[in-house]
């Protein structure tokens, strides 16, 4: 089983979820969610060895240079992204719900 936390923005609730053992930390991409994160945030948060998940919504476009400038390990889809879009990504690093 893992365990992931999603919604992180701060550093002291990221650093009180690694010392519990959570295994994934989700930041929150979706501009309506009000725990949205900027790329830049997320990449200066540091997870502590957690892997790193991108929460997106309907969102496609801006994914992949989201992806790289915040160091997500995984993208989280929720929406009707295309598979050409997906292709784009490993299959293994992708988490449709």
């Amino acid at each position: 089983m893992l365990i992931k936390i999603c919604g992180m923005s701060e550093q002291p609730v990221i650093d009180r979820a690694a010392a519990l053992g959570a295994d994934m930390c989700g930041f929150i991409f979706h501009p309506a969610s009000p725990r949205c994160v900027s790329p830049a945030q997320a990449a200066g948060l540091d997870t502590h060895g957690m892997a790193r998940v991108g929460v997106f919504v309907e969102q496609s476009e801006e994914a992949a240079s989201i992806a790289q400038e915040a160091r997500l390990d995984f993208i989280q889809l929720h929406g009707g992204q295309s598979a050409a879009f997906t292709a784009g990504f490993a299959r293994e690093r992708i988490i449709r719900v």
